[in-house]
């Protein structure tokens, strides 16, 4: 999988905010990071996505296939959210589910020409408390937690996302920046 591969460092840190908790994997696709939650202990995994998504065998993985914005008007408090690579949608219905989500964990890329996202997406990051950050040239993975009262200093990747639109940014660059 060319989107959405964790080094190994990425894994241990989506393990240790995954295990034993119900996962609303937002965008889930072909399942392969709800399998791979599954497998380092995620209790449940509830997959959704507009598209199509294939059957799973494990009663332990949710398959739910609806707009994000409807699952949005039925759907409570979510413990973690996963998006990886999100839409560049802002009318989605991504950030109500996000705005729910006690925990949300980001895997994507806006550097070196690559674009996922949209701009506001990484304002509402900015207002969150960033958990752990864990950088690398084919996909950054960020997990944040808490609401904050104020924008805390941008990632890389959160500065090149909302950037995205005015310059593209290399990934040294980006983390540079905001080092």
């Amino acid at each position: 999988m060319s989107y959405g591969h964790l080094n190994s460092e990425q894994l241990k840190v989506l393990t240790q905010y995954t295990k034993g908790k119900v996962v609303h994997d937002l965008g889930a696709g072909e399942l392969e990071l709800a399998r791979v939650m599954r497998k380092h202990g995620a209790r449940k995994v509830v997959a959704i996505d507009k598209e199509y998504i294939p059957s799973s065998t494990d009663p332990h993985i949710e398959i739910v296939r609806v707009l994000f914005r409807d699952y949005a008007d039925v759907v409570g408090p979510i413990d973690v959210a996963l998006l990886s690579w999100p839409q560049n949608n802002p009318n989605s219905g991504l950030l109500l589910l996000i705005e729910r989500a006690h925990t949300v964990i980001y895997l994507g890329k806006n550097t070196d020409g690559s674009m996922c996202g949209w701009p506001g997406l990484y304002w509402s990051f900015m207002a969150r408390e960033l958990l752990a950050y864990v950088p690398d040239r084919k996909n950054v993975l960020a997990v944040y937690g808490k609401q904050l009262d104020h924008l805390r200093q941008p990632t890389g990747e959160e500065l090149a996302g909302v950037g995205v639109y005015e310059r593209l940014y290399s990934y040294d660059e980006a983390e540079a920046a905001a080092g």
